[in-house]
């Protein structure tokens, strides 16, 4: 959805409408729907209508400060279209903050009309920083920060209740460390299970048979069960370099 936006500023001279102009147009080109009196106020138009009507509507303001927006903002002087203004100030400093954006051209004793003290601005009174002020002012209108706010992640000092204990001791690391040692010393891939089991590495037949088992299904070794032994497999010998068993 295509933001809207209407502009409030004083008539402080022909440069300062320009400034304001471009800035508008600037705006506009970059994909924000833009009420200005330049383009949108003819000859006999209701001035108060016109302001009140789009302060009402538009989805942001932006205040365009100088000493003299300020000054007369404060004082309530001036011309027409600054006295209305001022005689909307009390519905303007009520709606809900985000809406004005204060944008500071040029500073003066106070940056901002007293009714909107409290708000941030964006400062474009540097020329040199004119750019960084417009991507500030363009990013804060589109919803679009520059930075964006991170997820929030886990504690990492909070376990999941989830998670299962997780043994300090892997059995099958035993078993083929027995296997592949057999393989390095004769250079037989198969070795007796019969010999498995009496090598210690577990503490019963059952458990031993259980420690193969899952040396088979992780593909370590292959089962042989016409002549008892296991088959030490490939996959097997690359667990035993990544583990250092050789």
């Amino acid at each position: 959805m295509t933001p809207s936006v209407f502009v409030s500023y004083s008539h402080d001279d022909l440069d300062h409408k320009r400034w304001v102009l471009a800035l508008a147009t600037r705006l506009r080109k970059s994909g924000i729907d833009v009420t200005l009196d330049q383009w949108d106020l003819d000859a006999g138009d209701d001035l108060g209508s016109f302001m009140t009507n789009n302060l009402a509507n538009a989805d942001r303001v932006l205040m365009i400060c100088t000493p003299n927006y300020v000054e007369k903002a404060n004082e309530g002087k001036g011309g027409v279209g600054v006295e209305r203004m001022i005689l909307t100030a009390e519905y303007l400093s009520n709606i809900d903050s985000n809406k004005v954006i204060p944008v500071i051209k040029k500073h003066g004793a106070e940056p901002v009309p007293a009714f909107f003290s409290t708000k941030l601005y964006i400062d474009f009174s540097q020329p040199g920083e004119y750019e960084a002020a417009f991507d500030d002012l363009l990013r804060n209108i589109l919803g679009k920060p520059l930075v964006e706010k991170p997820e929030i992640g886990n504690s990492p000092f909070e376990e999941s209740v989830d998670a299962m204990p997780q043994p300090s001791h892997d059995p099958v690391k035993d078993l083929m460390k027995i296997v592949i040692t057999a393989y390095e010393q004769r250079g037989d891939s198969s070795f007796e299970i019969r010999r498995l089991q009496t090598s210690g590495f577990a503490s019963s037949r059952t458990m031993a048979d259980v420690i193969i088992s899952k040396a088979v299904e992780r593909g370590y070794v292959s089962m042989d069960h016409m002549n008892g032994c296991v088959w030490l497999e490939d996959k097997g010998k690359h667990y035993a370099i990544e583990n250092e068993l050789v």
